[in-house]
């Protein structure tokens, strides 16, 4: 069997695994509301025109991000009016394109937008073990490598809660792919999507210009440039439209990370399952601090033969561990590191690079990030399980 039919095989496997698991989800936990995935608070207002969704409403809560990417596929261009019951549209709006896709896909037909939106995660699904299996076959590894890509906080908290990080993340992966077999055109097809999913898929931009400059490829470092262009032709047709949004992420080099570090437990814990989910957080912290040491234990050995004699230490793989570990290093917004489901998602590429790093050099240790990382989302999968499960016996 040649390399691409495997890694499909693998990619259809995960797909089908994650449609049972969502349809068991849906049936038992939320009565068999396929929008409910969407997590929409009741905090939030429902717009009056998906009132006949009957979007279910989590009591007292603000709900989680997929409720609005689920509006923003009902209104990509921010036509309908729907950009008033965003949180912060300015923002939002900017990650177009996983909503983006369901909207194309569904055809202008407002019912079939929900099922879009679930068929173009499934895609990122498959596109992400796939690339992932190729991968793993190139490094003399099995192509079931692949289906790790479903166990990357952002796969799997997308899957939970339909939110659009699968998506850059899927990319990271195809961009490893093609520019380690250097073509060309699908690398910068991937550059292009990657900032359009999330503002992260910038820094994959990042990576293969500093790449492209340290062999010194010019013309892939001038494809790169043209290749921000078209994110940067919506953010400013988003920016525009829409009030300039308040977030902030950015902060002094290390200012999040050590605070958070310090702050075990971020927020008042009140139950046994609270502070369970607290110290599994915390125990992502410690993943991060990991990655960190092993990004430094990866990339010194290359830096002086990097600089000094402008070798070509540094791949593709080693450019992305460097970039992202300096992402995690500035990002210091409160928000992002108040729990393992929002830092989990916005390192995700960075857990990309070293998995792909884990299975190139066989130095599995560099997955041990990803699972710390995964710990909280991993427990939060347990309870829907149990759920299902007594649901089923007392059926």
């Amino acid at each position: 069997m040649n390399q691409p039919l495997q890694a499909a095989k693998f990619a259809l496997v995960a797909v089908a695994v994650v449609f049972v698991w969502q349809f068991c989800h849906v049936r038992f936990n939320y009565g068999g509301e396929w929008n409910a995935l969407f997590l929409s608070g009741e905090r939030f207002d429902v717009p009056p025109a998906l009132a006949a969704e009957k979007i279910p409403q989590l009591p007292d809560s603000d709900g989680y991000d997929g409720q609005f990417y689920h509006y923003i596929a009902h209104d990509p261009l921010m036509s309908k009016g729907l950009a008033r019951y965003v949180d912060d549209p300015g923002l939002r709006w900017r990650r177009v394109l996983v909503p983006g896709l369901a909207a194309v896909l569904s055809a202008g037909h407002p019912d079939w937008v929900d099922t879009a939106y679930i068929l173009v995660i499934y895609a990122f699904i498959g596109a992400g073990v796939y690339w992932l299996s190729l991968l793993a076959m190139r490094f003399q590894g099995h192509p079931a490598w692949g289906l790790c890509f479903v166990l990357i906080p952002a796969t799997a908290i997308s899957v939970e809660r339909m939110t659009v990080d699968v998506a850059v993340t899927a990319l990271t992966v195809g961009y490893a792919y093609y520019a380690l077999n250097s073509r060309s055109g699908a690398t910068w097809f991937v550059l292009a999507l990657a900032p359009l999913a999330r503002e992260t898929g910038l820094a994959l931009l990042a990576v293969h210009a500093a790449y492209s400059l340290a062999a010194r490829r010019w013309r892939e470092l001038a494809a790169t440039i043209v290749c921000v262009l078209p994110f940067l032709a919506w953010a400013i047709y988003v920016a525009a439209t829409t009030s300039p949004s308040a977030a902030s992420w950015l902060s002094l080099p290390f200012f999040g990370l050590i605070t958070r570090s310090i702050d075990v437990l971020p927020l008042p814990v009140t139950g046994s399952q609270a502070l369970v989910a607290m110290l599994l957080d915390y125990a992502g912290i410690v993943g991060v601090w990991i990655a960190l040491v092993q990004s430094v234990t990866l990339l010194w050995p290359r830096l002086r033969p990097a600089l000094v004699a402008r070798s070509q230490a540094m791949g593709p793989l080693e450019w992305g561990v460097a970039f992202f570990a300096l992402s995690a290093v500035m990002v210091g917004s409160p928000k992002v590191w108040a729990g393992s489901y929002a830092f989990a998602r916005v390192l995700s590429p960075w857990l990309v690079f070293l998995l792909l790093v884990a299975i190139r050099d066989r130095r599995y240790w560099f997955a041990l990030p990803c699972v710390l990382m995964g710990l909280h989302v991993a427990a939060q999968a347990a309870v829907h399980l149990v759920g299902i499960f007594r649901h089923v016996l007392n059926a």
